[in-house]
This record gives structure tokens, sequence and C-alpha cells, in this order.
């Protein structure tokens, strides 16, 4: 328990009977308060109503024999009004018990004492009333008939008195249990106030001891310690402030002790250590000596040391500046290279485009081969017909209107690699004038013209082999493709004229039309070598005109070759079949 805990337990206490005390002071208090209330609004109410009914009754009695001394001396209408009023008493006698007998507080003993009342009042009312009226007419008469009433008085005011009786019983009663309460009440305080004193005598003294006793203990310690006794032992009991001050001593104690022996070796090794500290500074002197000779060699090394920064410092300035123009020249080498790139990749997709159209080419080439062909077969076929070759100038239409299909099908194409060619041109033109000012900073006879690309784009022609090889993919395997192609075109044409040849010699094997037939065939034959041989020397003379690395060049060399095979089945068929 805490020392607080403990200061805190007499007037803690003191409190709780105090608390006590005022408690039992409220309960008698309400006692006696309920006790006067019921005195004052019960009991002494009821006394007062049945002393007043007991003298109004008492009074209205003698107020009827003193009208029969009069009766005979006043006027009928006092009489009357004397009458009414001992009636109107009467009247309220009876009103005040009813209402006293209805409060919730009376008694069962009240009520059967009023209801015994009650009807004898009322009948004492008639009996008076009919005396009052007989002694108007005769005085005695109406004295003997109020002796009848003066028995019903007799026995209202006998039961009226044990009402006032009752209520005076029933008030002492309340009055003595008030008091027995007080009584009791002023017991148990006298009671209690002793308890409390002795109980708060009793915790003070207790508590001053437990308080008191740890705190000269830890006195008596404290001046052991401050005398040099750090051999004592410290008993610690208890859970409050003075056993953790016992503690705290304890503590102390033990430390001191350690602390104390820790110092006395200190001390013994602060002697050693100053024998050797003595010793090391001899050693030092002699050391520092020889650090003084060694500070003036490694002054001279600085010296020297400094003189070959300044000299790096020169040499990495020179450097770092190399270094700056070997990175412009650098920055310029990767700009000509991704331009060089872009034109690879140019060159490229236009190398895919020609293929793309020389298979178109192929493909009417080898239609061509077919209506030779069908026309050979037909031209055999009249020739065997006879008359019905007349017939067959209508059938030479579909030659020329496929010659015509075939010539509006290669314009497209050819306006797309005209303006393909120009667009290359316009773009290598651009790039020739870049590279010009991106080099114009090396020596002149570096800079490259148009002559001097040219002359590189027919590297692969004019270099020896072993030199120069030529790239599959690039321009110059391009063109090597697209004059094999060309050859292949000149050598279709001549297949072409072969047909044209056997179908003419299966009309001369006919012989069943003479004449017309004859002559067709021959002038087909004459016609078809010429168109062939013309054809061809066109075709070489185009081909021997323009480079192989232009694409546009080679595409109009394959465009004569087309022309001339298709022209000269035209001129072949054409007579052949009219």
């Amino acid at each position: 328990m805490r020392i607080w805990h403990k200061i805190l337990i007499a007037p803690g206490l003191a409190i709780l009977f105090l608390l006590a005390f005022g408690l039992i002071a409220y309960g008698v208090a309400s006692q006696q308060n309920e006790a006067l209330r019921e005195l004052a609004q019960k009991r002494l109410a009821g006394v007062v109503a049945a002393t007043d009914a007991s003298q109004d009754i008492s009074e209205v009695h003698s107020n009827v024999y003193r009208l029969f001394t009069w009766i005979a001396n006043l006027p009928e209408e006092k009489v009357k009004k004397a009458t009414a009023e001992q009636k109107a008493k009467i009247d309220a006698v009876a009103a005040g018990l009813t209402a006293f007998r209805a409060q919730p507080h009376v008694s069962a003993q009240e009520r059967q004492l009023v209801d015994a009342v009650l009807p004898m009042m009322a009948k004492y009312r008639k009996l008076q009333d009919d005396a009052i009226d007989m002694a108007t007419i005769e005085v005695a008469t109406g004295a003997m008939m109020m002796q009848a009433a003066d028995s019903q008085f007799l026995t209202m005011v006998k039961n009226l008195d044990e009402l006032v009786q009752l209520q005076k019983k029933l008030a002492q009663e309340s009055y003595e249990s008030a008091a027995a309460a007080s009584r009791a009440a002023t017991l148990l305080l006298s009671a209690m106030l002793v308890v409390a004193v002795a109980a708060a005598a009793a915790a003070a003294l207790l508590m001053s001891r437990a308080i008191v006793r740890p705190l000269h203990a830890a006195i008596r310690t404290a001046q052991r310690i401050a005398q040099g006794d750090l051999s004592t032992e410290v008993h610690v009991r208890g859970s409050d402030e003075t056993g953790d001050l016992l503690r705290a001593l304890a503590d102390m104690n033990q430390n001191l002790r350690q602390l104390v022996g820790e110092v006395s070796g200190g001390a013994h090794m602060v002697a050693d250590t100053s024998a050797q500290i003595a010793q090391g500074n001899q050693d030092l002197s002699q050391r520092t000596e020889e650090q003084a000779s060694t500070l003036e060699e490694t002054a001279s090394s600085m010296e020297e040391l400094t003189s070959t920064v300044s000299l790096n410092a020169q040499n990495a300035r020179q450097a770092s500046q190399l270094a700056m123009g070997a990175s412009d020249v650098a920055r310029k080498g990767g700009q000509v290279v991704g331009q060089v790139v872009s034109t690879m990749a140019g060159i490229s997709d236009s190398s895919r485009k020609i293929g793309d159209i020389i298979g178109v080419i192929d493909g009417i080439a080898f239609q061509t081969n077919i209506l030779a062909l069908n026309a050979a077969v037909e031209a055999a076929a009249r020739g065997r017909a006879g008359p019905r070759l007349r017939g067959g100038g209508r059938g030479s239409a579909q030659p020329r209107a496929a010659q015509r299909s075939g010539r509006q099908g290669d314009q497209g194409p050819d306006r797309r690699v005209g303006r393909q060619g120009r667009h290359r041109r316009q773009a290598g033109g651009q790039r020739r004038q870049d590279d010009g000012r991106d080099r114009g900073i090396g020596e002149e006879g570096q800079r490259p013209d148009r002559g001097d690309r040219g002359g590189e784009r027919g590297a692969g022609r004019r270099h020896p082999a072993g030199q120069h090889r030529r790239d599959p993919d690039g321009p110059g395997g391009a063109a090597e493709r697209v004059a094999g192609r060309g050859g292949r075109g000149r050598h279709r044409v001549h297949e072409v004229s072969g047909f044209l040849a056997a179908a003419d010699g299966g009309a001369l094997q006919a012989q069943r039309r003479p004449g017309a037939v004859h002559a067709g065939a021959a002038a087909g034959r004459a016609r078809a070598a010429a168109c062939a041989g013309a054809g061809a020397a066109r075709a070489h003379r185009s081909q021997a005109q323009c480079p192989q690395a232009v694409p546009e060049c080679q595409w109009r060399a394959r465009r004569t070759h087309r022309e001339a095979a298709q022209g000269g089945v035209a001129r072949v068929l054409n007579p052949v079949l009219s």
C-alpha cells in the first residue's frame, strides 16, 4: 500500500461516518416530518371535525329549547327563520362528517362511528322539525315531543365523543411512534459517533506507525552510509514509497561499494600508466628528431611532385580539347550514317516495287503467249474451214481489245514509276546538298558531287572483280534482276514469233483455200519476222542506252519489249484472221 493510501484511510473513515450520520439524520427528520404531518393533517383534523360537530349539535339543541320559550311571543316569520337556521346547521354538521368519512386516512373504526351518527342526525332533524311545528300550536305538546329528540341527541353526542376520543388516541399513538423513532435515531447516532472516533483514532495511529517506522530505518541507513560504513545490509520490506526509498538506499550502498573498489583499482592503474607514459615520452622525443629529418626530405619531394602535377594539368587540358573535337566529329558521322541508312531503306522499298512491276509484266507476257497460241489455233482452224474464214474478221477484235487493255494496264505502273523516280532524284539531290554542307569542314577534295555519286552507283560495273562485291539486295543487284527479266521478255517475243510461224505452217498444210490464205500466211510470216526483229532491236537499244542501276530506265526498256511483242502479235494476227 502506498503512503498516500495510508494517509487517506483516517480521513476516509471520517467521511464515511459523516455520510452515515447524514443519512440517519435525514431518515429521522423525514420520519418526524411525516409524524407531524399526520398529527396536523389527519389526527388533528379528525379531532376538530368531531369536536365541532358535537358543539354544533349541542348548540342547535339549546337553540330549539330557547325557541320554545319565545315561540308564543314571536311572529310566524321569525319562527320559520329560526327553524331554517337550525336545519341548516344540522345539514352543515352532516356534510362535514360525510367529508371526513371520505378521506383516505380515516380508519374503519372511525368510519363506523360516523356511519352511526349520520342516521341519528337525520332522525333528530325530523323530530326537531315536528316538535317546533307542534310548539307553534301548543308549547307544552311541542316540549313533550322534544323529549324523543332528546334521546337521539344524547346518543349522537355520545358517538361524537367516542369519535373525539378515538382521534386523540390515534394522535397519541402517532406521537409515541415518532418519539420512539427519535430516541432510536439518537442512540444510533451516539453509537456511530463513538465507533467513528475509535476507528479514526486507530487508523491514524496504525498508519502513522506504518509510515514513520520505515522512514526511521531509511534515516539510520543514510547516516551509516554518510559516515563511510558501506558494509551495512539494508533490509527492504513493503512496496510503498518508504520501501522504494530503502531499496534506492540499498542500491546506492552497493553502487558506492563497487565504485570505491573501481576507483582504488583505477588509482593503481594510473600509477602504472604514468610510469609507462614517462618511458613513452622519452621514446617520443627520439622519434621526433627522426621525423624532423624525414620532413626535410619530404619537403624536397613535394616540390618535385608540384612541378609534375602542373605538367599533368597542362596535358589534361590538351586531352580535353582533343576529346571535344573527336566528339564533334563522331556526332557528325552519326548524322551521316543515319542519312545513309534512310537512303538505303528507300532504295530497298523501290527494289520491292520494281519486283512487283516485273511480276505484272511476266503475267502480261504469259497472257500474250496464250493469245498468240489461240490465234494460231484459230488460224489453222479457219484455214481448214474454208469459206468460213470470211467471218473471222470479227474475231480479230479480241486480240486488239486485249492489246488495248494491256496498254491501259501498263499506264498505271508507268506513271507510278515515273513519279517515284522523280521523287527519288529530288530526295537524292537534297541529301547530296546536306552531305556537302556537313562535310564542308573537311578538305575540298573530299566533297562528293553528282558525278561522283553516279560513279559510285556504277562502281559495280567499272570496278574489277575482287575489289568490290555488289550487294544482291542493293541497287546493283536490283539492276541485274531487271536485266535478266528483260532477256526473258525478249525470249518470249521470239517464242511468239515461233508460234505465229507454226500457225502459218499449219495454214499452208491445209491447201484447201489457195490464194488469200497463202498470201495472208506469207504476209504474216514477213510481218512477224519484221516486227520481231524491230522489237528486239529497239529493246537492245533501250537497254544499252540506260544504266542498269536506274529503275525508271529499266522499266522503259521492259515496256519497249512488251509493246514490240504486242504490236507484232497484232500485226501478224490481223492479216491472218481477216
